[in-house]
C-alpha cells in the first residue's frame, strides 16, 4: 500500500470503531470546560472549519472573540449556524455560560468571564484595546484549568499575553498550525511564547479537545501536564514507527490512528499510553503488530461493481482512442494496491475492450503500495476461491488459472503489471500515465498531506488523464487543477498543471503537533524578564517602529507613538497611512527601495511639530537581517542643525513625491477593486461551499466506518473459520 492509508487497500483501510460515551453535561456545581477562540483576518474561515468538524454534544462552552469593526453589525451568528446544531449567542452583560453553546463576541464590545457569567463593556477605539488578550485573561482566573484558549487565523499578537496567563492557570492552549491558516501573524505569536500545548489544524482540534477533556481533575498533577504526557506518548509512538518502518503517521488523521492504537492497546492489555509506548520500545513484536494494525488492507475484486462498470464504458474506451493514434501505449498507476484485486480487475477491464476492438496496445499497469508483505503477496497473484468470488464464471475461465490451493492470474494478464513497494508522501510518482485509481485512501490523510498528494498526481497524469477516486473523496483542496467527470464514482480529469511548489508542505517533515518548546522553568524566567527589558527599550531604544514586509506594525520604540496619527474610518495597522506628512513619503519611498536594494535608506532634515515645537528629524529606515519573514526597523533621529538638510531633502522629497502618490493612488484602486471581486466571489459561493464541506466531512467519517466494519468482519470470518 502506499504511504496511502494506514490500512490501504484499494484504497480501502478500516479500523474498529469505537463507540465513545458522551459526558453528561455539568450541573452547576461541576467544572465546566469554556473554549475561548481569537481570530482576526481569515478567522471567519477557520472558525466555519473548526464548527464544522466539532461535535454537537461535547460538553463545552465555546466563546469565539474575533477583532470587529464597531461600525458594522457581526454576522457571525447566521454565519456559525450553518455549520453547526449548537445554539449561536450574542454575549450580553449577566448571560451565563452554558455547555454546547456557543458565544460570539458583538461589535464594539469587550468581553470579560467573571466565574460562569459574561461581562461586556465598551470597545475604546482610542486605546486599540486588545479583545482576545482581554478576555483570555478574565477566561484564565475564571476557569482555572478548565479553561481552554485557542487561537486562529489573524496578524499581529493579540491572544499572545492571554495564552501566557491560561497556561499559568494549568489550561490548556492550541494554535491553529500556519500551514493551515491564511494569516499566520498570531499563531507565530502565540508559539513564540513557549506557552502553547499543540498547533494542529482545524479539524483535528476537536479530537484535541476531546483528549484534553477527557483527563480528570483532582489528582496529584495537573490536566495539562497530563495531557502534555499523553501528546508527547502519541509523539513518541509516531517516532518509533517512522524509524523501525520509515511511514510517517503525523501525515493521517489523528483520530483514525488514534482508534487503532486504542485497539493495540486493549490487546496488549494495557490502559495508560506511557507503558503502551514503553512496551513499543522495548518489544520489537509489539511494534510490528502496531504498523501491521495501521496497514490492514481490504479489498476485492471489482469493488464497487457500478464504479467499474463505469469506468471501463466511458473512461478507458476514451483513453484507448487517444493513446492509440498517439503513444501506442496505455499507462495506468493503482495506489495502494493492497493485496492486488483492483490492480488485476483494472487490467481485465483493459483487456476485454482491446479484445472487443481487436487493438493492440501496450499496457503497463504500476501497483504500488507501503506495504511490503501485501506487495509480495499481490505478485504471486494467487488466490483463495472465497476471493475470487466477485469474479464472473466467464472472466474466471479466461484469466484464471485453477490450482490445488485457488486461482492463479494467468501470466499473460500477470506481466502488465509491476508491483512495487512505494511511499507516496516520500517517493516521488510515476510520469506519462494515463489513469491513476486511488480510491479511499485520501479520507484518511490530513487536508495539508491530501492536497500534497493530489498535486502529485496532477503532475504525473499526461495532458487529458483520468483520476479515480473513491465515492467519499474529492479534489477540493486542488479544485481548480481537476475537472469533475462523474459526480457519483468520483472520476476527474487533468484541467491544467500545478506546480509542485505552489502546494505548499515540506513531505516528511517532523511533527509538530507538540511544540518543542523550552522547559517550563525556564519559559517562565523569561516571561518574568519581558518587563524588564521593555523598561531597557523605552529607555535607551531611540524612537523606531518595526513594521514587516506588509507594512503592518509589530512593535513600537521610545515614543515613536507620537509620529502616529489615527484618520477616521476603519482603523488600520498600516505604518504609511499611520504616518503624517512628511513622514509617510519618505518611509513609503525608503520601504520600497530598501526592498529593491537591500541597504538602508535615509532621509535627513523632516520637519515636524511635536509638542508645539517645530523639531526636525532624521528618518532612517533598514532590513533586520536573520529573519525568514521579512521585518524592518524605522528610526526617527533628532537632527541639531535642519536649516541644509531640511533644503536637501525637500528637493528628493519633491522628486519622488509625484511618482510616490501616482503609485499609492494605483494601489490602492487595485486592491479596492480585487477587494469587490473578492467579495462577490464570496457571497455566491458560501451557501455551496459550506454545504458542501458538510456533505463531504459526513461521507468522508462514513466510508472510514464502513471500512473499519468491514475489516472487522473479516477478523471475524476468519477467527470463524479456525
Amino acid at each position: 500500500m502506499d504511504v496511502s492509508k494506514p490500512g490501504s487497500t484499494d484504497g480501502s483501510e478500516v479500523s474498529q470503531t469505537v463507540k465513545e460515551s458522551t459526558p453528561d453535561p455539568p450541573t452547576p456545581d461541576q467544572p465546566l470546560t469554556i473554549v475561548g477562540i481569537g481570530a482576526s483576518a481569515g478567522g471567519v474561515e477557520a472558525l466555519e472549519q473548526l464548527f464544522a468538524a466539532m461535535p454537537d454534544d461535547t460538553g463545552m462552552a465555546f466563546v469565539a472573540i474575533q477583532h470587529l469593526s464597531p461600525d458594522f453589525e457581526s454576522l457571525m451568528p447566521q454565519i456559525l449556524s450553518r455549520q453547526t446544531r449548537m445554539p449561536v449567542v450574542k454575549i450580553e452583560d449577566g448571560l451565563q455560560a452554558k455547555p454546547n453553546h456557543i458565544y460570539v463576541l458583538p461589535n464594539g464590545k469587550l468581553a470579560e468571564l467573571d466565574g460562569r457569567h459574561f461581562k461586556t463593556r465598551d470597545l475604546v477605539r482610542e486605546k486599540h484595546a486588545q479583545s482576545i488578550d482581554h478576555f483570555f485573561k478574565t477566561l484564565a482566573v475564571s476557569a482555572g484549568e478548565d479553561a481552554i484558549g485557542i487561537i486562529l487565523s489573524g496578524t499581529g499578537s493579540d491572544g499572545a499575553k492571554g495564552i501566557c496567563e491560561i497556561h499559568r492557570h494549568h489550561g490548556l492552549v492550541v494554535v491553529q498550525s500556519e500551514q493551515s491558516c491564511k494569516f499566520n501573524g498570531m499563531p507565530r505569536a502565540a508559539i513564540a511564547t513557549g506557552f502553547v500545548d499543540a498547533v494542529v489544524s482545524t479539524e483535528e482540534m476537536p479530537e484535541t479537545l476531546k483528549q484534553f477533556s477527557a483527563i480528570l481533575g483532582g489528582q496529584s498533577r495537573s490536566r495539562q501536564a497530563i495531557f502534555i504526557e499523553s501528546m508527547e506518548a502519541e509523539t513518541r509512538i509516531y517516532r518509533l514507527i517512522h524509524q523501525r518502518f520509515g511511514l510517517d503517521f503525523e501525515q493521517y488523521k489523528q483520530g483514525m490512528v488514534g482508534r487503532r492504537v486504542a485497539r493495540r492497546m486493549a490487546f496488549e492489555k494495557q490502559t495508560e499510553i506511557s507503558e503502551y509506548v514503553k512496551l513499543l520500545e522495548s518489544n520489537e513484536k509489539a511494534l510490528t503488530d502496531l504498523y501491521q494494525d495501521l496497514l490492514i488492507g481490504v479489498t476485492e475484486f471489482f469493488r464497487d461493481p457500478q464504479a467499474f462498470s463505469e469506468l471501463q464504458q466511458r473512461i478507458l474506451p476514451q483513453l484507448i482512442d487517444e493513446v492509440k493514434d498517439d503513444t501506442g501505449k496505455l499507462r495506468v498507476w493503482v495506489v495502494p494496491c493492497a493485496s492486488g484485486e483492483e490492480a488485476y480487475s483494472v487490467a481485465i477491464l483493459i483487456d476485454e475492450l482491446l479484445s472487443q476492438r481487436n487493438l493492440n496496445i501496450d499496457v503497463k499497469i504500476f501497483a504500488t503500495d507501503v506495504n511490503s508483505n501485501g506487495v509480495d503477496f499481490a505478485g504471486k497473484g494467487v488466490y483463495s476461491k472465497d476471493r475470487v468470488a466477485n469474479v464472473s464464471q466467464a472472466r474466471l475461465q479466461k484469466y484464471f488459472l485453477e490450482q490445488d490451493n485457488g486461482y492463479a492470474i494467468i501470466p499473460r494478464l500477470r506481466k502488465q503489471i509491476v508491483f512495487a513497494s512505494h511511499n507516496l508522501l516520500k517517493d516521488a510518482p510515476f510520469t506519462k500515465l494515463n489513469l491513476v485509481c486511488c480510491r479511499n485512501l485520501l479520507i484518511y490523510f490530513k487536508p495539508e498531506a491530501k492536497k500534497k498528494v493530489l498535486s502529485l498526481f496532477n503532475f504525473a497524469l499526461s495532458q487529458m488523464g483520468v483520476l479515480f477516486l473513491g465515492p467519499s473523496e474529492t479534489t477540493t483542496e486542488l479544485e481548480s487543477a481537476f475537472q469533475l467527470i462523474d459526480p457519483n464514482w468520483q472520476l476527474y480529469r487533468k484541467a491544467r498543471p500545478v506546480r509542485f511548489s505552489d502546494v505548499g508542505m515540506i513531505v516528511g517533515a517532523a511533527p509538530n503537533r507538540i511544540t518543542n518548546s523550552p522547559s517550563r522553568d525556564h519559559r517562565d524566567a523569561a516571561q518574568n524578564l519581558l518587563p524588564v527589558y521593555d523598561v531597557l527599550l523605552d529607555e535607551f531604544m531611540p524612537s523606531g517602529i518595526l513594521v514587516n514586509s506588509t507594512n503592518q506594525i509589530l512593535h513600537l520604540f521610545g515614543n515613536a507613538s507620537s509620529f502616529l496619527c489615527l484618520k477616521s474610518g476603519r482603523p488600520t495597522g498600516d505604518v504609511i497611512e499611520m504616518l503624517p506628512p512628511p513622514f509617510n513619503l519618505a518611509v513609503n519611498n525608503g520601504l520600497r527601495r530598501v526592498k529593491i536594494e537591500d541597504k538602508p535608506a535615509s532621509y535627513p532634515g523632516l520637519e515636524f511639530e511635536l509638542d508645539g515645537d517645530l523639531q526636525v528629524y532624521k528618518v532612517v529606515i533598514r532590513k533586520l537581517p536573520g529573519f525568514a519573514n521579512e521585518k524592518f526597523l524605522i528610526s526617527f533621529e533628532n537632527c541639531a542643525a535642519p536649516s541644509a538638510a531640511s533644503s536637501n531633502n525637500a528637493q528628493l522629497v519633491a522628486y519622488n513625491q509625484e511618482e510616490v502618490l501616482s503609485l499609492s493612488v494605483e494601489l490602492q484602486e487595485t486592491r479596492e477593486s480585487l477587494h469587490d471581486t473578492i467579495l462577490k466571489l464570496q457571497s455566491a459561493n458560501e451557501d455551496m461551499q459550506s454545504t458542501n464541506e458538510e456533505l463531504i466531512a459526513s461521507n468522508e467519517e462514513l466510508q472510514s466506518t464502513n471500512e473499519e466494519l468491514h475489516s472487522v468482519n473479516e477478523e471475524l470470518y476468519t477467527v470463524n473459520s479456525e
